[in-house]
């Protein structure tokens, strides 16, 4: 041959009439191209007019032809092969996985964007993407998005790119990733009066946020590994608050949560390393050194609320609905409510905002208070910070309950007990190393 040509793409190699083999790729849009050889006058040719046509081009690579040539004296034959390859346009990915949590939406190929959840104490977690047609390009290279660090709340949003073979497609599939965390409701400073005596006030100086829900038996077992919780009728719903915790428990686990978030444990016990401690290692008969808790009030971490400021969040702070609540700055009768968010929302009874039957249900399913605060009476009692005992009379700034005690404060009411234990008021004693089906906890942050 004294030439090679093609209608659409490209020899491969360049054309030279010592070289017998070549490749033409093409576009995935192209379907039928003509390959055409040129020889000496005095040769003869097979096709003889030196056309080789392609036609209804199939995916990748489509039938070998040639073109032979034979010298005027018949001494000397040569064929010139050529293969197409017709180029896919495919840039999707036949799988996306991840090996912490789920996908949301279920993985389709022609859905672009996802979610992953993955539970507080995921910090890691790597997401894979498969490419369709393995002829097409990828990045990452490999198809993995490594998330690393994560914090609460949102990462950065990542990208698989996949361009087709081609070049003509594009696709772009993006992956966020959230680290669940325990939301949390602002709760102001403030004074107000503890009881029926008009001297008793209690200040309360710095601002915290307050756990939005009660500590849920997923969020349990997510920090502890463990769920304790007693199961009613085979509900093993996530959502239910955990219980059967003692106090002990609960002060673990907001130093647990603490550590996992990179804050400072606001609770010490003597000879205990919360970092290595597993639930199985805390007691549950007492114990001096974890009776003798010591709470850091300057630390960042989770912890437990005081009795004083449960019970300001509870009545709605500075927030309380009620008429005449709040005068010359002390909220004067949120201690007298039958129950958390009385006389606020559209709530009529302390049935659109208390569980106080039968069983544990879902948080947040009632109305909230004031402060956006959900089953603050109802559902389980609450573990709080103070040793029971009898309030000191006249002002109190701050206060955390007594140095000593044989029970430890639990507040809000809980499922099974009549209607007058859910009085922002009621205050209940309880073992901190007993375990009961009807005690669970909420935790605080500073403000700092």
């Amino acid at each position: 041959l004294s030439a090679l040509t093609t209608s659409t793409g490209s020899l491969s190699p360049a054309f030279s009439p010592t070289t017998m083999s070549y490749t033409v790729t093409v576009p995935y849009a192209t379907t039928s191209l003509t390959v055409t050889g040129t020889a000496d006058a005095t040769a003869t040719m097979s096709p003889v007019d030196g056309k080789l046509e392609f036609t209804n081009l199939p995916l990748g690579f489509s039938d070998e032809k040639t073109i032979m040539l034979s010298s005027q004296d018949g001494s000397v034959t040569k064929e010139y092969k050529v293969k197409v390859v017709r180029q896919s346009n495919d840039a999707t990915l036949s799988a996306l996985t991840t090996n912490q949590g789920s996908l949301s939406p279920a993985f389709n190929a022609a859905t672009l964007e996802y979610t992953v959840i993955v539970s507080n104490s995921v910090t890691n977690l790597t997401v894979t993407g498969t490419k369709a047609d393995a002829n097409a390009t990828m990045d990452p290279v490999d198809g993995k998005l490594e998330f690393t660090g994560l914090s609460v709340g949102t990462s950065d949003e990542k990208t698989i790119k996949v361009t087709s073979q081609d070049g003509s497609v594009i696709k772009e599939y993006k992956v966020k990733v959230i680290r669940q965390h325990i939301e949390m409701f602002p709760v102001p400073a403030g004074s107000f009066q503890r009881d029926g005596t008009a001297t008793n006030i209690s200040k309360i100086t710095k601002p915290y946020y307050l756990g939005k829900y009660q500590i849920t038996r997923l969020q349990f077992l997510d920090i502890m590994g463990t769920d304790p919780s007693y199961v009613f009728n085979g509900d093993n719903d996530g959502n239910l608050p955990v219980q059967q915790v003692n106090w002990y428990h609960a002060i673990a686990f907001c130093n647990k949560l603490s550590l996992l978030e990179d804050l400072t444990p606001a609770y010490w016990v003597s000879g205990v390393n919360f970092n290595t401690l597993t639930y199985a290692e805390i007691p549950t008969s007492s114990d001096i050194n974890w009776d003798a808790a010591e709470c850091n009030w300057d630390a960042d971490g989770y912890r437990l609320p005081t009795e004083m400021e449960w019970m300001w969040a509870a009545m709605g702070a500075d927030k309380d609905a009620r008429a005449g609540a709040m005068q010359n700055g002390i909220n004067r009768i949120g201690w007298s409510k039958n129950y958390a968010g009385e006389g606020y929302g559209s709530g009529t009874s302390i049935d659109d905002y208390a569980w106080y039957t039968s069983k544990t249900h879902p948080v947040g399913k009632k109305q909230p208070n004031e402060l956006g605060l959900y089953d603050m009476s109802g559902n389980v009692w609450e573990w709080c910070w103070d040793w029971y005992h009898d309030y000191p009379t006249g002002p109190l700034t701050d206060y955390s309950g007594a140095g000593s005690g044989s029970g430890r404060v639990g507040r809000g009411g809980s499922w099974g007990l009549n209607a007058s234990f859910c009085t922002v008021a009621s205050r209940n004693s309880y073992y901190p190393y007993r375990r009961l089906n009807r005690y669970g906890f909420r935790i605080l942050r500073p403000v700092l």
